[in-house]
């Protein structure tokens, strides 16, 4: 609860500071401009079916209002632009990602413009039919090139890597083993025959993202074990921006090698070091995918953090009673007076880390995701920011106490009786 609430006020931040920027006069102007276009191209065709045409500025309009839906997605950044799968680089797929959605985001403002165009329409009797796979491929195509422009060392694709990306983004024959999985994200492209496909614009308001990261595993399993490598480097370097840009002073280590007696016994992702305070944060960080709404993904997932975050406290703290207090300005490089008590374990989770709530505290560590340190970070006292890491580890301690308020009030046994079935619920300890 606790880190979801987080989350959306992130999100519900981006979001003002979007609509601040439509209030502004420019922004008004084009709003004004966009609703004009939809009310003049959109008609009734056949009675009961929605037809309109195009116009360039609403094809840029609504990209950019779908790029914005992403990028609020958990997920959005999991790998480099460049990363490939396939083939294919996944700022490919995400621009492709972001057309598809642009058209539904599209489509619903057309449908508003057309009932409120004409009032002898009612919302729920517009209808869609079928789309032509090979017409939207080339669509699709054209708006990557075109979009993709924008962007360094942006790769064009052709028509057989369009139609490679349509298939990833879509379900069909050749991917229901993707969709037959608990609790899978709904798909937001349907095929229903080689030739057409149904548009799902709930797929489109539900997580798309997600989608299509589960459907990348799905169809480059390899590339995705070994791109999912990749992924410390960059972590490494958002935790070291997020914190040099709050407190000033900080020096960073990485990939410190923790051995004893020669035998390497576990990996320091990252160390921050504050000098003038003496205090050292040893940090390990935990690259993951989002779950969404999947239990057994939740549960599976939670326990191989707990297991590895464990295992990751235990080797840390052998190996810190190894070299003792003396030893560790040798290995971190930095000559500074050192405090016992300034010595911290920070455990940092991409996307999830509630988990570790019974046994973090218990070892002594703290634990944060990326969302809930970025929010201790930046928060401002009355003062002004926090001067020193002091003030971000009072807030890490927290966490526990925030998360604890989020959990059920205790439950008493009831007895339900519907018809002939007869059961009990109860609380479980």
């Amino acid at each position: 609860g606790h880190e979801s609430e987080v989350i959306e006020r992130l999100i519900l931040d981006a979001r003002e500071r979007f609509v601040t920027l439509l209030n502004t006069e420019q922004g008004m102007k084009l709003a004004n401009e966009v609703k004009r276009k939809l009310t003049d191209l959109v008609y009734p065709w056949a009675t009961h079916y929605i037809g309109y045409e195009a116009d360039p500025l609403l094809d840029i309009y609504f990209f950019g209002l779908a790029s914005l839906q992403l990028q609020m997605e958990e997920g959005y950044d999991s790998f480099h632009f460049a990363t490939r799968f396939g083939g294919i680089t996944y700022q490919t797929y995400v621009l492709a990602l972001t057309f598809v959605i642009a058209n539904y985001v599209r489509h619903e403002a057309f449908a508003e413009a057309l009932v409120s165009k004409d009032r002898s329409i009612a919302l729920e009797n517009v209808l869609t039919i079928t789309s032509d796979i090979e017409g939207f491929v080339a669509d699709m195509r054209d708006a990557v090139n075109f979009f993709g422009a924008e962007y360094e060392s942006f790769e064009q694709i052709d028509l057989t890597q369009a139609r490679a990306v349509f298939d990833v983004l879509s379900c069909g024959r050749h991917s229901l083993d993707l969709v037959s999985a608990p609790g899978v994200p709904i798909p937001f492209i349907v095929q229903c025959s080689d030739e057409g496909f149904i548009h799902c614009p709930a797929g489109a308001r539900g997580e798309p993202l997600r989608f299509l990261l589960e459907s990348l595993r799905h169809h480059f399993p390899k590339d995705y074990d070994r791109n999912q490598t990749s992924r410390e480097r960059a972590l490494q370097q958002a935790v070291r921006r997020i914190l040099s840009k709050s407190f000033s002073g900080l020096e960073f280590r990485e990939n410190i090698k923790a051995k004893v007696d020669g035998k390497l016994l576990t990996d320091i992702d990252l160390v921050v070091i504050e000098k003038d305070s003496g205090t050292v944060l040893l940090c390990q960080l935990k690259h993951q995918d989002p779950y969404g709404t999947s239990i057994h993904a939740e549960r599976t997932r939670g326990e191989r953090l707990v297991k590895e975050t464990l295992s990751w406290l235990d080797a840390a703290q052998t190996w810190l009673g190894s070299i003792g207090l003396e030893g560790l300005p040798q290995v971190l490089r930095a000559d500074f007076p050192l405090r016992e008590d300034g010595i911290y374990k920070l455990v940092i989770a991409r996307h999830f880390a509630h988990q570790l709530k019974n046994i973090a505290p218990c070892q002594g560590a703290l634990y944060a995701t990326m969302a809930q340190l970025l929010v201790a970070a930046t928060s401002v006292e009355p003062g002004g920011r926090p001067s020193n890491l002091a003030a971000l580890l009072g807030r890490l301690m927290q966490i526990p106490e925030f998360q604890a308020a989020y959990e059920h009030q205790p439950e008493n046994q009831t007895n339900w009786k519907i018809g002939d079935l007869q059961f009990v619920t109860y609380q479980q300890a």
